[in-house]
């Protein structure tokens, strides 16, 4: 299942290869804030769309069946054809690719890159860098032609969108003050990162970076570890910089991950920053760390919020360096089988927590399963069986699983010589 699922993630970001280079040279400089205004654009994207229109675009009537915004449903070329289903289990990965036609004659294309393509349209295409790509329309199905190629849209609405994104209104109080002071967090001689600012919103948190590469290397930065007022959440932030690149981007948290470890508003940020030569694959500054309180509260008044129980969970390990809970199964996993996971650091070292030796109904099957927490971080995370580990087994419905038997191991992992604090054997039933 692991190869299959690359194989048709390869085959989606192959077609969209295939709009990006119709589209060339249409990309807004900068990805525009999600919007509750109707449509409409702000900062650097709104500029780009107001040129686009310029440059003649018929003006279209609320009354064109073609306003509105259309999600990706489908797309067939060369590189074969991409189902619905393939493409919700890609939307479940956090993907969403949708199309904004406005009222005014532009169109926005979203989820392709970071950034935004942005063009015109009329009644019979839509046009980017002076690319035109052909159209039709069917109730609400519309198939955009490129060359050979075709992408099929179903018509949806802006809520529908920001809900498979994981937007969601009213998690973070917006009413809280955050600095707005530069703070560097990051300066060697390979690299400066500084903190330009934070936003609040229905995105979740946002955390504005400045980043420019010193040297001569083409570099890879990303926060390895990452902590919330206690809690450990992943933004799947990176940002490559070639040879004296400068750039500005955005590391930015779930609300649903906010939402679900208490936070209404970040008072401590806690960063473990790497930089790595891209092309040499070797680290050129690890285990950086960065402290920043973006409220000006004091490290001594910030607390986790309490954990919420989960009904049926198992307290596989309490003591007083660490613990470990099963919560249930996963929902809208793409490769298999998951079990939600809680674990808090209780020390003032760095954990590494695994799984080994474990079975599913009785039969051995490999969990993937290996997380750091920071000292005193707590955080929630997943266990996942792949779905060909399964049905070699003979299981091939989650519901046929029964139970779940292993081994946890925790240690400590920011040492020359890890120190094992927990090696315990589990059972779990779903």
């Amino acid at each position: 299942m692991m190869k299959k699922n690359m194989r048709w993630v390869r085959r989606v970001l192959s077609l969209a290869l295939v709009l990006q280079l119709c589209l060339a040279g249409a990309v807004a400089a900068g990805a525009a804030e999600p919007r509750t205004d109707g449509l409409k654009e702000t900062g650097k994207a709104a500029k780009a769309v107001e040129a686009a229109a310029a440059e003649g675009a018929e003006t279209q009537t609320a009354s064109n069946p073609a306003v509105g915004i259309w999600k990706l449903s489908g797309m067939t070329g060369s590189e074969g054809a991409i189902s619905p289903e393939e493409l919700k289990a890609y939307e479940a990965a956090g993907v969403v690719i949708y199309m904004e036609m406005n009222e005014d004659g532009s169109v926005v294309l979203h989820g392709l890159t970071e950034d935004q393509a942005v063009g015109t349209w009329d009644d019979k295409a839509v046009t980017m860098n002076g690319s035109p790509a052909s159209y039709t329309l069917n109730g609400d199905k519309l198939t955009l032609q490129i060359a050979e190629d075709s992408m099929e849209f179903e018509r949806t609405t802006q809520d529908a969108v920001f809900a498979l994104l994981g937007y969601k209104a009213g998690v973070l109080d917006e009413k809280v003050e955050y600095s707005k002071e530069e703070q560097t967090i990051l300066d060697t001689d390979d690299v400066l990162i500084k903190i330009t600012g934070y936003q609040a919103d229905m995105k979740g948190f946002t955390v504005k970076l400045h980043c420019e590469n010193k040297g001569d290397k083409k570099l890879v930065v990303n926060a390895d570890n990452s902590v919330l007022n206690k809690n450990e959440i992943d933004p799947t932030w990176a940002v490559i910089l070639d040879a004296k690149e400068t750039k500005d981007t955005e590391m930015t948290f779930s609300p649903l991950d906010l939402e679900k470890c208490g936070i209404t508003a970040v008072d401590e940020i806690i960063l473990r920053m790497q930089v790595a030569d891209s092309e040499a694959w070797t680290m050129v500054t690890e285990d950086a760390m960065a402290t920043v309180y973006p409220t000006g509260k004091k490290a001594e008044d910030i607390k986790a919020a309490d954990r919420k129980p989960v009904d049926k969970e198992v307290v596989v390990v309490d003591n007083d360096d660490c613990t470990f809970i099963l919560q249930g199964a996963s929902d809208k996993e793409i490769l298999g089988y998951g079990v939600n996971c809680y674990f808090e650091n209780k020390t003032d070292k760095m954990l590494t927590v695994t799984w080994y030796s474990t079975k599913v109904n009785g039969q051995e099957v490999t969990a993937y399963y290996g997380e750091e927490f920071l000292p005193g971080s707590r955080g929630y995370s997943k266990a996942l069986f792949l779905e060909t580990s399964l049905a070699e087994k003979g299981i091939t419905d989650n519901a046929d699983i029964k139970e779940i038997a292993g081994t946890i191991k925790v240690y400590t992992s920011d040492e020359k010589t890890p120190e094992t604090l927990v090696e315990q054997e589990f059972t779990y039933v779903p």
